[in-house]
């Protein structure tokens, strides 16, 4: 039984016709708002996954569990979202989420500070999800290259970033992934050092890869 909240998802039913992409629109965000959430005390619940619908007819079925996952839908303005620049279109999902998952804590009478932190800690950082996508690797001349990502509502740049010791010197694009096309966690697999100057990414399947020369 899971103690504490791992995972968290926005997943749009196919019910809701002609609704937009908004499932594949805030992978970024989920995976953001995950690395600034605190632990949460849940009592068996692992994942909360959020399902938008235009209107919730039936409110005994708002909430349902089945069994260590809490499916909770809420009423969503898809065609606002539709008509909304990009960033405006990523603060109301992220509003979304946040009222959502207030909502849910409530009910379930869990410690809310936790997603209060979260929900702060993502505008901080202007709802950017620039982080490490796997482990550092050593090279010949003692500098470590790191898959690095920007990964964002409608692409994920994937980047190498160079170190010397701790500190990072420089930062080189490889490619940009398309939600829906390579995901991320597919094109980020193997990096390896070719010689003393490049590095090379090979994704998962082995089917596409990408080269780059360190910033020295």
């Amino acid at each position: 039984m899971a103690k504490y909240l791992r995972d968290i998802s926005i997943w749009v039913s196919a019910e809701e016709k002609n609704a937009t992409n908004l499932a594949l629109e805030t992978n970024f965000l989920e995976v953001l708002y995950l690395d600034c959430l605190p632990k949460v005390e849940t009592g068996g619940i692992a994942k909360v996954v959020i399902r938008p619908r235009r209107t919730v007819v039936d409110e005994a079925l708002k909430l349902m569990i089945n069994p260590n996952v809490i499916h909770f839908s809420k009423e969503f303005d898809f065609e606002k979202y539709d008509g909304g620049e990009k960033q405006a279109r990523k603060r109301m999902a992220l509003d979304f989420l946040q009222s959502s998952l207030m909502e849910v804590a409530q009910l379930k009478m869990w410690n809310c500070n936790p997603f209060l932190k979260a929900y702060d800690a993502v505008l901080a950082r202007n709802l950017v999800n620039e982080r490490p996508w796997g482990k550092p690797v050593m090279g010949p001349k003692r500098i470590k290259a790191q898959p690095w990502c920007n990964y964002d509502s409608d692409k994920a740049e994937i980047y190498v970033a160079f170190f010397k010791g701790t500190k990072l010197f420089g930062k080189v694009w490889l490619a940009d992934v398309q939600p829906g096309d390579v995901w991320i966690n597919e094109a980020v697999g193997k990096l390896e050092w070719e010689s003393e100057e490049y590095v090379k990414l090979t994704s998962r399947d082995g089917l596409s890869s990408w080269c780059c020369k360190a910033p020295v």
